[in-house]
């Protein structure tokens, strides 16, 4: 590192005794010769085989930094490749990238247009422009996505120049389906075709047109041919229907569904899923994306694993609003193939984000689909009942996505302090399924888990000064553990600084609720210990929020409570 730093500042001779010093300690170190090759270059003493030899060393490492998400050690890789051969094709391009994913979209831009008009058969490029361009103009990155995948793909350019249709999703009663004491949205078996394909990929969509463009992009720039995978998109009732803009990135190459009347987004997933016809269904959100080799490398996993399999699922990078890489994740440090014990993990946390899972359509209608009658932790709890039935596939490569920004389901659940209510739900539910239910069981570490997550959290309303929200999230993390240890930990939490205005609230909401709360003082700003005094408890727990009072007390009491 001090050699490459050098060799940024100019001081070569610096750089020349630390890259020889590297040497010394380990003759096979990749990274200095690359740095003894690029000393050797400035001084025109490389000829073009070894020119050649480091340039392909250079993409080796850069490739390697990549996949383990260190960029900026990635970037300092690439750039030196280009010093041995600035024409090349892959490091141009994967320079770009890295500077995109760095959220450095002013020096990636051109090199990607560059490299888009110096490689009129490659795709990639366009691909990747059309992602920054996203962020500024929707419709133009639509159209240069389109570009991307005729070049890539041009025996599918009619198919892509075609009409996207439109068809109207008839309204149907939902049928449920029993498992384990619980009823379940059923999904009944697809309607009968000549030849199933091995993937449905479904993705429901609401409003949002803004990434949806990069996400069927992300899902055709893979697309195998229309026997092996089928692409459905189900709007939910969007004002304008979102079918131009479909039809603008993937022609006719999607199945194109519409509904009149905007439902729940639970019953839009599973509307989805029941459009699958394929024997594996990939639930794909319109803000989130699939990397290259999601399909091949998990369809190839699956199909290894044989029918036991319910579900697989892979490592998962995280971006912000602007594709900006935020951090990578696996599950169990990278292990890959079927999980053992699979159940004590995902029945303790939710370890899976929404574009990793692929599930067997066969799961969904042995088991069920997503219960409607809560939202945050939906998926969760469809992940715990496959797994209790079925065996999970781990894939360690991160094959996808997940986008974090302020206008996804997710953040606005948080903001409202809900989430912490769809985990109790989901974690009662698992309980008749789970398979102990003792002292050190799977429920009883999952409601621990998610009390510690509920207090975590809390932190996002608190800040928004919606206290309401505040309150309702400790609530659930009080209800998921009441434990002493852990209301000691809550109180400790009420007691800080931060949460001097939720206090206040507190202390205002009980006052003018009518409730006894003789033994607070409400000058002192202080509340007694919810480990130490159960009648505070009692109201602590037995608050709600109202509407229509005023603003700054955001509670009353139940007085049944009392």
């Amino acid at each position: 590192d001090l050699a490459w730093v050098s060799l940024a500042n100019g001081e070569t001779a610096g750089a020349a005794a630390c890259f020889e010093r590297s040497l010394t300690l380990d003759p096979q170190h990749s990274e200095a010769e690359l740095g003894e090759g690029v000393l050797g270059l400035s001084k025109s003493q490389c000829n073009k085989q070894q020119q050649w030899y480091f340039t392909e060393l250079a993409l080796r490492l850069g490739d390697r930094e990549l996949l383990a998400g260190r960029l900026h050690y990635a970037l300092r890789y690439l750039r030196a490749g280009l010093l041995f051969e600035p024409t090349h094709e892959d490091l141009r391009y994967w320079q770009a990238i890295v500077l995109q994913d760095l959220g450095e979209f002013a020096k990636a831009q051109p090199l990607l247009a560059a490299l888009g008009d110096d490689e009129p058969e490659d795709g990639r490029a366009l691909l990747a422009l059309a992602s920054i361009r996203q962020q500024d103009d929707v419709e133009s990155a639509a159209q240069l996505f389109k570009q991307g995948l005729r070049r890539n793909y041009p025996y599918l350019a009619s198919r892509l120049s075609k009409r996207c249709e439109q068809q109207t999703l008839d309204q149907s009663p939902q049928e449920t389906i029993e498992f384990s004491g619980n009823r379940y949205p059923k999904i009944n078996g697809p309607k009968t075709i000549e030849r199933r394909p091995f993937w449905s990929v479904v993705i429901p969509v609401y409003g949002r047109s803004r990434f949806l463009p990069e996400c069927l992009a992300s899902v055709l720039n893979q697309y195998p041919g229309s026997a092996e995978m089928e692409v459905v998109v189900l709007d939910n009732g969007t004002q304008p229907p979102l079918r131009s803009l479909v039809g603008e990135v993937a022609g006719s190459l999607v199945r194109y569904y519409r509904r009149e009347h905007t439902v729940s987004l639970q019953q839009n997933w599973n509307d989805a899923v029941s459009l699958s016809r394929g024997y594996w269904v990939h639930l794909l959100h319109d803000d989130d994306l699939v990397l290259g080799g999601f399909y091949a490398t998990l369809g190839a996993a699956v199909e290894s694993a044989g029918s036991s399999l319910g579900g697989a699922s892979c490592g998962y990078e995280l971006i912000d609003d602007r594709n900006r890489v935020l951090g990578r994740s696996q599950i169990r440090n990278g292990e890959r193939g079927i999980a053992a014990n699979w159940i004590q993990d995902i029945g303790v946390a939710n370890l899976l984000n929404p574009p990793c899972p692929v599930i067997r359509r066969e799961a969904y209608e042995n088991l069920g689909a997503y219960r409607t009658d809560f939202l945050y932790t939906i998926d969760w709890e469809l992940y715990m009942r496959i797994a209790s039935r079925y065996d999970w596939w781990l894939e360690p490569a991160h094959l996808a996505r997940y986008r974090i920004h302020g206008h996804n389901v997710s953040s606005e659940q948080q903001s409202a302090g809900i989430p912490g209510e769809a985990f109790i739900t989901a974690i009662n539910l698992a309980e008749s399924y789970l398979p102990d239910s003792g002292h050190n069981g799977i429920a009883r570490r999952a409601r621990s888990a998610s009390a510690v997550w509920c207090l975590r959290q809390a932190g996002t309303p608190l800040r928004q000064k919606n206290y309401a929200g505040t309150w309702r999230i400790l609530r659930a993390s009080v209800e998921l553990d009441s434990s002493q240890a852990w209301l000691s930990k809550v109180d400790d939490w009420l007691l800080r600084e931060q949460s001097a205005g939720l206090r206040k609230s507190l202390i205002a909401a009980m006052e003018n609720s009518g409730t006894v709360v003789t033994w607070i003082d409400p000058h002192s700003n202080k509340l007694p210990s919810l480990a130490k005094d159960q009648q505070f408890l009692a109201v602590f727990l037995n608050l709600n929020f109202d509407p229509d009072t005023a603003s700054s007390l955001f509670f009353t009491a139940d007085k049944s409570s009392q």
